[in-house]
């Protein structure tokens, strides 16, 4: 299961572990939340969660120490229980973020509606978080969307927005003021809301992830402070 970070079946090898090929895909059981209550919960979704998602939870959760969130990931199929990939621990020391800890975790219906946002390294995971939560609609984007809009947003206090609550979690009422603005945000084009898979690539396509990812992050943690900082919303 994936260390919490806060601000495929088959025959096991002479060591005792399973291939990296062998246990892709295998579902681990759904983690239980946190004892103590949280302002907030975020989920960063690749495909194995050992690269890129790790990569993105580490780095956004060492941005916002301090804040009362917690920052998780997991993959569409990932590799359960293994460790982050060499090149993500290494560029993440780089920018003073350590990875210890980490085991990678299967996504489940139960942790992407039980997240405030979910965050996804492309669009293709977003339709995949979607397909398998439907109630994490609004709330789930492609992380280089996601700091699009969070670019775009004016600083609080913000409207209260109909139908909307002022108990309403401070994450959910983020998503609901991106809503707002996005007729306003001109979308990326495809070859460019995505971030690369580097599993088993060479080192320079790592450090392409991690400048991209480096590049949605002020925005991103710049919203998500704002949100949980913010006082009561305009009437």
């Amino acid at each position: 299961m994936t260390q919490q970070s806060t601000a495929g079946p088959g025959g096991q090898s002479s060591t005792g572990r399973m291939p990296l090929g062998q246990i892709f895909g295998q579902t681990a059981a759904a983690p239980q939340p946190a004892a103590a209550a949280r302002s907030g919960r975020i989920l960063i979704v690749c495909t194995g969660n050992i690269c890129r998602s790790p990569f993105i939870e580490r780095l956004l959760a060492h941005h916002l120490i301090g804040v009362d969130v917690e920052v998780t990931s997991a993959g569409t199929r990932a590799l359960v229980g293994e460790p982050m990939q060499p090149p993500s621990e290494q560029l993440l020391g780089e920018r003073g973020v350590g990875p210890a800890g980490f085991r990678a975790t299967q996504l489940t219906e139960h942790l992407a509606t039980a997240a405030d946002i979910v965050l996804t390294a492309t669009r293709e995971h977003r339709s995949q978080v979607v397909q398998l939560a439907p109630a994490a609609l609004k709330r789930t984007f492609a992380i280089a969307d996601f700091a699009d809009l969070c670019a775009a947003l004016p600083a609080p206090p913000w409207p209260l927005r109909p139908m909307e609550r002022t108990d309403d979690p401070p994450l959910r009422r983020l998503v609901g003021q991106l809503a707002a603005i996005r007729p306003q945000v001109a979308p990326r084009q495809a070859d460019d809301a995505d971030i690369p898979d580097p599993f088993r690539q060479e080192f320079a396509v790592y450090e392409q992830m991690a400048q991209q990812v480096d590049g949605f992050v002020p925005s991103t943690v710049a919203a998500i402070q704002a949100a949980l900082t913010a006082g009561p919303p305009l009437r």
